[in-house]
């Protein structure tokens, strides 16, 4: 990076720039902005330089690649607050869902009619551990379990749809 940049002219800033990555990792813009004038300003008194343009221009190069670099520490550290925001939100979430979940009763079925997953709220409505529905026909539990409706509803069938509102087989 610093051949790159000597193309310009002699840069000898490169040692300020973990000071302002920290600063950028840790504060805002306006504290980076502080550290980059307080690196110039050191930087002109402690190094000697060829002539005024030479100054000038690696104060320049220094201040925008700087900035540049300080822009995409405060960007990955905005990302990362997002990322835990929306970790923290899921978990709320998943809790939500779990806490329902677990005190309705819900079972899945195959296109067989065999029980998938069923709740702790469901199993305790067939007086069943839900190990022990699970992988089983449904139907064994549930008389009027009716797998050709429940197909039918599926298609889209319409006349199924009636017949299961009416509790009509």
């Amino acid at each position: 990076m610093r051949t790159v940049l000597e193309t310009f002219g002699d840069f000898y800033y490169l040692p300020m720039i973990p000071a302002v990555m920290a600063t950028a990792l840790l504060a805002d813009r306006q504290a980076v902005a502080l550290a980059i004038l307080l690196s110039t300003g050191f930087n002109l008194v402690v190094v000697h330089r060829l002539n005024v343009v030479d100054a000038a221009v690696n104060a320049a190069l220094f201040a925008v690649v700087a900035w540049g670099i300080a822009e995409v520490c405060q960007r990955l550290i905005e990302a990362l607050a997002r990322a835990q925001d929306l970790a923290r939100n899921l978990t709320v979430r998943q809790a939500l869902l779990d806490a329902i979940l677990g005190s309705t009763p819900v079972v899945t079925v195959d296109r067989a009619g065999t029980v998938r997953r069923i709740t702790p709220a469901a199993a305790g409505l067939l007086g069943e551990d839900p190990d022990a529905v699970t992988g089983r026909p449904f139907a064994d539990w549930v008389a009027a379990f009716d797998l050709e409706t429940l197909s039918a509803l599926e298609g889209g069938d319409d006349w199924a749809r009636r017949r299961m509102a009416t509790g009509r087989r």
